[in-house]
């Protein structure tokens, strides 16, 4: 997905996912949940791109949300995608987005309808050139 360098979108995105977890579930630590730590395993010489890449299994372990969004932004200094400042200021630009989402959520899920909700009868007839999407 190409985007600019600053701010980072991916950890743009991976806080507000984190937030947004945290506040629907009222958790950060899922371990007592699930039952320990999530972990993804990478099989050795899975890569599409490098051959025999990655040499050896590795494993991802995450404990919590705000690990799993720290993780998210540091790779994308790994990988080289970002400077430094890109990610907590990605971190930042986003935080409260995850918060947004699930207040809303909470809203509808209520019973309330958003104020800018259009009614559905009227959505289907408005061309899809017109739209403000």
């Amino acid at each position: 997905m190409p985007h600019a360098e600053y701010p980072s979108g991916s950890s743009c995105l991976c806080t507000a996912f984190a937030n947004a977890q945290i506040a629907w579930t009222g958790i950060d630590d899922f371990t007592s949940v699930i039952g320990g730590p999530l972990v993804a395993t990478v099989p050795a010489g899975s890569s599409k791109y490098e051959q025999n890449q990655p040499s050896q299994d590795i494993n991802l372990t995450y404990s919590s949300w705000t690990e799993m969004a720290q993780k998210c932004g540091e790779s994308r200094l790994d990988g080289g995608m970002h400077f430094t400042d890109a990610v907590p200021d990605g971190e930042e630009v986003c935080g409260s987005i995850g918060l947004t989402v699930v207040d809303y959520f909470r809203d509808l899920v209520a019973g309330f309808t958003p104020l800018n909700a259009v009614p559905i009868e009227e959505a289907l007839t408005v061309p899809n050139e017109s739209r403000n999407c």
